[in-house]
């Protein structure tokens, strides 16, 4: 077969057949991929449904708080009087306008009383409980209807949408939907056809309801139809452009063989530029029988040690890069010492960071004695001369050490932050490895000063400067992570919100910086009562607030009895006065999961309990109420 020939088939095997493949299986995967699209579409829909329902049962909540407290519902409830019962509730309904329905029912579920519209959604729930806090029952308030919740719906999520309840359509967007199957995922209207999913929405009590999203069908089929269209397009143009390439190519190469293979001859009888491989018995291989003579007189020793002297300057450059961009210490002195005995060609080698918490050395090669005195002779050395690197000769092992200093400070000086050494038994270390030496501990000083000074900026950035206590950035996230633990593993998270009472008169009267002095002893009296798994944070002003992991309500509000006692029990006398300064604290206490079901409800729990006790006068330990949180 000629050349040409060979190309041609090159190009049906390669091209044409590969593209004809993927044709058909776009032409599949389109389809799949819009219907999934779509797909994707109706679960976000479903899961704004869900949100939208939510929404609505939060919105009921302050109803069912007036509501479950009335004074007819707690007492009916609690002689157990059904008939009162009802009566209250359907008193209640019509006397609140927002009320579409009061759901009751007894301690075992059974429902008592339902009164209002049928067609109300998403109610709140609280149990009611009677003397001594016995459960008696459980109440249910709603005030959303069918309609306004898929409409609201349907406008958020983009999306056509119908609710239904026990078989029964209670309210829908789509044309037609009232008359068609209950949970029907295909629906026919004048205008269109749609296709859609169901979802289920469950309230404490009741039955639950069925919300369906719907799209329009014929815009998915519109959408396949485009796609498809682009995809043969596509395919069309690559065919066409690559027939045109190939034919250029198999020409350009033909009038290519004859003058590569006049160049091979005279190659041959010196002229180093190229080789070629020398495969079947085409134009291509003769050109390379005669190209290949040149090969025995390429100075191949040569170009190799070339190469590698590249490669290792090149890899020792990326090793230096690295050194100024690591953030840590430990192993950085890893890399560091690994690094200079590699390039150096050393045996044994070893950083000391003057920082490190443990104070070992980074140690690499060998632990002979005699290599490990011939380090520390020459880091001894290093540690007089710091300003280059100096060499030592013990024994026949010689030695490479340099200091590790930071960048000059204000006063010019520069901080030491250790030293690197390299050690080996025999030749001298010459010229070039101790330049490469220098270099390399330059750069492993340039990382050792960044990751200082990042520990430094990473703790300032989350710390209060005055007291020392983390800052709100700080509370906010690991209160965040304490409530997510709680609910993937259980246990409870304590919360105290602490506020000094009067101290605005001791800035007023003594200045700010006896102000600050209390603040100061009020963090550290904070930590001696804590525990280390604690986080203390300065919420704001004279505001402290304590998380407290793995702790209930009442072991925070025992907390908070200690703290409270020790503020009172704190004897701070500015200069000059008679009388130490009267420090008390109120203290609000509140708990995730007892007291809120999310931090901001917590939040909100533990700084009204804050407030309550600050109402009450003051130094006390008040509890957030935790009865109305819906379970």
């Amino acid at each position: 077969m000629s050349f040409r020939g060979r190309m041609l088939l090159f190009f049906v095997i390669v091209v044409v057949i590969p593209m004809v493949a993927v044709g058909i299986v776009l032409w599949s995967l389109i389809a799949e991929s819009e219907i999934g699209r779509a797909d994707a579409e109706l679960a976000g829909a479903l899961n704004v449904a869900t949100a939208v329902y939510e929404d609505a049962r939060a919105n009921a909540l302050d109803d069912l708080r007036e509501v479950s407290s009335a004074d007819r519902i707690e007492r009916a409830a609690v002689e157990g009087d059904r008939d009162q019962l009802a009566r209250a509730a359907t008193r209640l309904a019509r006397r609140n306008d927002a009320v579409e329905s009061i759901a009751l029912y007894d301690r075992d579920g059974e429902e008592i009383a339902v009164v209002g519209t049928p067609q109300a959604l998403a109610f709140a729930t609280a149990i009611q409980r009677g003397p001594g806090g016995r459960r008696i029952g459980r109440i249910g308030v709603s005030t959303t209807r069918a309609r306004e919740y898929v409409e609201e719906m349907s406008e958020r999520a983009g999306v056509e949408a119908r609710v239904v309840r026990e078989g029964e359509h209670l309210a829908g967007t789509l044309p037609g939907a009232a008359g068609a199957n209950p949970l029907a995922t295909a629906i026919e209207s004048p205008e269109a056809e749609f296709r859609g999913r169901y979802g289920r929405v469950q309230d404490a009590v009741g039955a639950p309801a069925q919300v369906g999203v719907f799209q329009d069908a014929d815009r998915i089929a519109a959408s396949i139809a485009d796609g498809r269209r682009l995809v043969l397009a596509i395919l069309l143009a690559f065919f066409v452009l690559a027939l045109a390439l190939s034919l250029l190519v198999v020409r350009s190469l033909g009038g290519q063989v004859g003058r590569l293979l006049g160049a091979a001859r005279r190659l041959g009888s010196g002229d180093f530029d190229a080789r070629v491989p020398a495969d079947g018995r085409d134009e291509f291989a003769a050109l390379a029988r005669e190209f290949n003579l040149m090969s025995e007189r390429l100075r191949q020793n040569v170009d190799e040690l070339e190469r590698r002297r590249r490669e290792r300057e090149q890899a020792i450059r990326r090793v230096g890069e690295a050194f100024a961009s690591g953030l840590d210490r430990g192993g950085i002195a890893r890399l560091a010492a690994r690094s200079a005995v590699e390039a150096c060609s050393a045996e044994a080698g070893r950083t000391i960071a003057a920082d490190r918490a443990d104070g070992k050395p980074a140690s690499v090669g060998s632990d002979d004695r005699r290599i490990t005195k011939a380090l520390g002779a020459a880091e001894s050395a290093a540690r007089e001369s710091p300003d280059q690197p100096t060499a030592v000769n013990r024994d026949g092992v010689h030695a490479l050490a340099t200091a590790l200093r930071g960048a000059p400070e204000p006063d010019r000086h520069r901080r030491g932050l250790g030293s690197l050494a390299i050690a080996r038994d025999g030749a001298p270390f010459d010229e070039a490895e101790r330049d490469l030496f220098a270099y390399l501990a330059a750069q492993a000083s340039v990382s050792l000063d960044n990751a200082g000074l990042h520990e430094a900026t990473r703790e300032e950035a989350v710390t209060d400067s005055l007291t020392g206590l983390y800052n709100r950035r700080h509370f906010d996230a690991a209160l965040d992570g304490e409530i997510g633990r709680s609910r993937r593993f259980g246990g409870d998270v304590g919360l105290l919100m602490l506020d000094l009472d009067g101290f605005k008169p001791v800035n007023d009267e003594h200045g700010h910086a006896e102000g600050d002095r209390v603040l100061s002893e009020l963090a550290a009296l904070l930590r001696t009562l804590t525990r280390d798994v604690d986080h203390l944070a300065r919420y704001g002003g004279d505001e402290i607030a304590v998380i407290l992991p793995e702790t209930d309500v009442e072991g925070a509000q025992l907390l908070a009895e200690r703290v409270r006692a020790g503020v009172e029990r704190l004897s701070l006398r500015p200069p000059g006065a008679a009388e130490p300064l009267p420090i008390t604290a109120s203290i609000g206490v509140a708990a995730f999961p007892e007291s809120a079901e999310d931090r901001r409800a917590l939040l909100r729990a533990a700084d009204g309990a804050l407030y309550q006790a600050k109402r009450r006068g003051g130094n006390r330990v008040m509890r957030a109420d935790s009865t109305a949180v819906p379970r």
